[in-house]
């Protein structure tokens, strides 16, 4: 089947619950108006009928501090079976958006909040930090004062390396990238600390939530699906937790999704669009080349920019796996680093309650 590139109208012109079962009964790709129509389509189970791997669907996605306007192509990559929060699980077809975000975001901003309470708390580990910057896990008695002349930095999480302090933390579940990703606030409403000593992202003062960007027509389509993503071996409470559960309308993908070798497996299956993409027979392997799996700016598509997954670097707690702009399987991208990326949501087979 050859590719089909589908074009959503920026107005949608809603047609109404007719219209989308006729895309059921008949209508091909190329007649679909509507991302409700896409929806149907996946709700009456016929989404390999009409769709295939590599085909695009394009919205309409604006970017509320510039309000400039991106034509944003999601190819489909992977159909499969999702679980939804009541444990139901249905149908669904994954979409990933072909070329990367116009700007980056931290994925999480360095977790350097002073601490300037009058005595240690167990609420907290504390930090210190040498002249050249790096942090280290202080030994303190709980109820003892902290003393005046030493900046003590706090946080919920323990990490025994001190690299949150400096790099930010690398946890899925907490970070500030799946806030932004799944929020429809504005600048300044879409963050909140997910533990004590969290620090808000760069971007919150500047950007608004991403939902913010798209229109009602495509945001009635989404659905959270259950996302499963293994923690780092380092910190605490990540080391004791062998995979953490969220529940995400947009997510970004695993080093499996892409159809790259994992750490550690279990976040989830290889998708083929990746597979066909590479050219390769395995999987991708880490710290190695492929051009082909390059993800091109949203604002040009020609300029090849660094993507972030979300699959931790396990043996450290400050960083996630990527793929550069030049191909390269990495995990050189700190968590305080702002990163652009290709975002992924599943349309599936379960209506959404309104």
């Amino acid at each position: 089947m050859a590719v089909q590139s589908i074009d959503l109208p920026r107005d949608t012109t809603m047609k109404d619950i007719a219209a989308s079962l006729r895309a059921i009964a008949g209508f091909t790709a190329a007649d679909l108006v509507t991302m409700k129509q896409v929806k149907a389509i996946v709700e009456g189970k016929k989404e390999k009928e009409v769709f295939a791997i590599g085909d695009q669907i394009t919205v309409p996605w604006t970017d509320k501090a510039t309000n400039v306007t991106y034509a944003a192509v999601m190819d489909v990559v992977h159909f499969g079976d999702v679980e939804l929060k009541d444990g139901e699980t249905t149908n669904a077809m994954f979409l990933q958006w072909h070329y990367c975000t116009p700007f980056g975001v931290q994925y999480d901003a360095a977790e350097a909040e002073v601490a300037t309470e009058a005595t240690f708390s167990e609420k907290y580990n504390y930090y210190t930090k040498n002249k050249y910057g790096s942090f280290s896990l202080a030994t303190v008695t709980t109820g003892d004062a902290i003393p005046a002349g030493t900046t003590y930095y706090h946080s919920a999480i323990k990490d025994p390396s001190g690299n949150i302090c400096r790099y930010g933390y690398n946890r899925w579940s907490h970070s500030a990238m799946r806030q932004w990703l799944n929020s429809k606030a504005g600048v300044n409403a879409w963050w909140a600390a997910q533990h004590k000593g969290d620090v808000k992202p760069a971007e919150l003062a500047t950007k608004a939530g991403f939902l913010t960007g798209f229109n009602d027509d495509f945001l009635s389509c989404l659905t959270p699906i259950k996302i499963v993503t293994i923690p780092n071996t380092i910190s605490e409470p990540d080391k004791n937790t062998p995979t953490e559960v969220t529940y995400d309308k947009i997510f970004l993908p695993s080093m499996e999704q892409m159809y790259c070798a994992p750490q550690a497996s279990g976040e989830g299956d290889y998708w083929e669009y990746w597979k066909r993409a590479s050219g390769s027979a395995t999987p991708c392997e880490q710290w190695q080349i492929y051009p082909e799996v390059v993800t091109y700016a949203i604002e040009n598509h020609n300029s090849p920019q660094g993507v972030c997954m979300r699959s931790t670097s396990r043996g450290i707690s400050c960083k996630t796996w990527g793929v550069d702009r030049s191909g390269n399987v990495t995990d050189s991208g700190y968590a305080y680093h702002s990163m652009r990326c290709a975002p992924v949501c599943a349309i599936t087979g379960t209506p959404v309650a309104q």
